[in-house]
């Protein structure tokens, strides 16, 4: 709670600090998965990736937003047990989205999700513990890498978190 609204503080200060440095994206999000994994014994994990991408990134703080989005996945799909993170290219970006099968986002709620303080009720009255910092400081990291995040969700069917991250092009690219 304390590091929640710690970062918090920063993000409206303009003081949330990053150390960039060239990260090996399919690599990166495998591993978060295998950690979270552990900690998760009610759900498998389903990893796919089309990208061999890098991108520039503060380790630690795309952990933050991974681990964010993962433990969200587990915590409103209790009655499913599978997970499923993929990693494409689109245009000049990388990707990453995570979908559960959980309970999913009402559609008038889908706009505020990003929001501080804001956590999702579902018409059957579901209450989850929160403090609902999690995606608000999420989405703020995102977009100081330069990225941008989002959700599609159908209610009672599940949500899939997205998030992009400009990739870094490659040598023979960087010569044309």
């Amino acid at each position: 709670l304390v590091n929640y609204l710690l970062d918090v503080s920063k993000v409206q200060a303009g003081k949330l600090q990053f150390t960039l440095e060239k990260t090996d994206i399919t690599a990166f999000v495998r591993e978060v998965v295998r950690d979270i994994e552990q900690l998760a014994a009610s759900h498998r994990f389903q990893f796919e990736s089309t990208t061999a991408s890098r991108v520039l990134v503060d380790k630690d703080r795309l952990r933050q937003v991974l681990v964010n989005i993962l433990n969200n996945a587990v915590k409103y799909s209790s009655n499913a047990d599978k997970v499923v993170v993929t990693l494409r290219n689109e245009g000049t970006a990388i990707v990453v989205s995570t979908t559960d099968f959980g309970i999913g986002i009402p559609q008038e709620k889908r706009a505020k999700i990003f929001e501080r303080f804001y956590q999702v009720e579902g018409a059957k009255s579901y209450t989850y513990s929160g403090i609902g910092l999690g995606l608000y400081i999420s989405k703020e990291i995102i977009e100081k890498h330069n990225g941008k995040m989002w959700v599609e969700s159908e209610e009672g069917r599940g949500s899939t978190f997205f998030f992009s991250l400009p990739a870094i092009k490659n040598q023979y690219d960087q010569k044309k």
